[in-house]
């Protein structure tokens, strides 16, 4: 049965139990322009899935590509995740079938649909929950009587080192000298310069001043391993942590509810807001998969 809804929210077909009348075994969801069109994960169909689910909904999503290169494979996917969701027992939901939209003649009363569009919408703190967030920048001030980079001394560079770290953590060598570049106004730091910079981190990490995991990336404490996965912002994919990458690919393959693999890479990469799948990227995500 096609627009099956329960709640507010519409799911793209249902399949009905064999035994219980009004009940519906199995949801399936279909990749279409909502889910092409949508800039974020958060604006996208997965929401209304995460919210039925939680209802006690069984849901199984289908790909348009995955469908074009092999039907029968995913007929045969689809009698799966039924006879999963059939041998599970679960809480009837409360089901409705809906007429589609282009189906409706009247408009609805403003009080109703004022009422729907309430029905369908979640706090703030959910939707936040399912994107990726913002990469905030270290916004670090020099003063007039600093020295020049190349032979600042160790306490002043180790305080703007702490600040982008305590920040940005962990974050990239890379990322922490560029910062620094910007503050003392240089067009690159290389050379000598950039020694000094790395004698100085490496110094701050001896002291414990700032931990490392000896793959050039900074943290102030371990809970910043802990944090919610950002967008990729001014780094590139090999500035990124395998602990945000790894949590990147794991929140997407949940949300998808069972994409393929190429599927979960490319719409990671999306959503760290990489343009195109390079081949550095793919080898990246792939090998944190």
């Amino acid at each position: 049965m096609p627009q099956v809804s329960s709640a507010g929210y519409r799911i793209d077909l249902g399949i009905y139990s064999e035994d219980l009348p009004g009940v519906v075994d199995l949801g399936i969801e279909c990749d279409g322009f909502t889910y092409h069109s949508a800039p974020a994960a958060r604006d996208r169909d997965w929401l209304r899935e995460s919210v039925l689910v939680e209802l006690g909904w069984a849901i199984h999503r289908g790909w348009s590509t995955a469908w074009a290169r092999d039907p029968e494979n995913e007929i045969f996917r689809i009698e799966e995740a039924l006879s999963r969701a059939r041998s599970v027992v679960t809480l009837e939901p409360e089901v409705e079938v809906e007429p589609p939209e282009s189906q409706v003649e009247d408009s609805p009363h403003p009080d109703q649909e004022a009422t729907s569009k309430e029905a369908t919408s979640l706090p703030s703190d959910d939707l936040d929950a399912l994107g990726f967030q913002e990469y905030i920048e270290a916004n670090i001030q020099r003063h007039y009587n600093q020295s020049p980079l190349y032979s600042e001394l160790f306490e002043t560079l180790l305080g703007l080192i702490e600040c982008v770290v305590e920040v940005e953590g962990p974050v990239h060598i890379d990322q922490v000298i560029e910062r620094l570049r910007v503050c003392y106004e240089l067009g690159k730091v290389r050379g000598s310069t950039r020694s000094h910079v790395e004698e100085v981190i490496k110094k701050a990490v001896s002291k414990n001043h700032i931990l490392s995991d000896r793959q050039q990336f900074l943290w102030k404490t371990t809970s910043q391993l802990e944090r919610p996965v950002r967008q990729a912002g001014p780094r590139k994919i090999q500035e990124i942590h395998k602990t945000e990458l790894k949590k990147a690919l794991q929140n997407t393959e949940t949300l998808m509810y069972g994409g393929t693999k190429e599927e979960i890479i490319t719409e990671t990469r999306k959503q760290l807001g990489f343009k195109r799948t390079g081949p550095q990227i793919l080898q990246t995500l792939d090998e944190n998969f």
